[in-house]
């Protein structure tokens, strides 16, 4: 028969504390003391979620929204030009860092 972890309620005693001599039995004594520095679960708990101050939920097409928001640049005009060449990749890339102008120089 395999072996049923205990839900976080079948550690704890009625009065709400951690059940020591189970958690004993169960995990090796290096980990129990562990177990004491994490607030015993309540029924009046809600259940964790992700959020932030700008949406109702986190997601992270919002959250680049919000990072690029004041970084944006319209585009070179010639971006779509380079990115539809017939020229290999790396040849699209250096040209678009040349556009940029984001090439390593000796100047700075």
């Amino acid at each position: 028969m395999p072996f049923l972890f205990p839900s976080f309620t079948d550690l704890m005693l009625p009065s709400g504390h951690w059940d020591i001599h189970l958690l004993s039995d169960i995990f090796p004594a290096s980990v129990v003391p562990h177990f004491f520095s994490i607030r015993c679960p309540h029924p009046n708990d809600v259940a964790d979620n992700c959020c932030w101050r700008w949406d109702r939920q986190f997601s992270i097409s919002s959250a680049y929204e919000k990072l690029m928001a004041n970084h944006w640049h319209a585009p070179h005009p010639f971006w779509k030009k380079v990115w539809s060449l017939a020229i290999p990749q790396r040849l699209r890339i250096f040209l678009w860092l040349a556009l940029n102008q984001k090439l390593m120089t000796n100047v700075e």
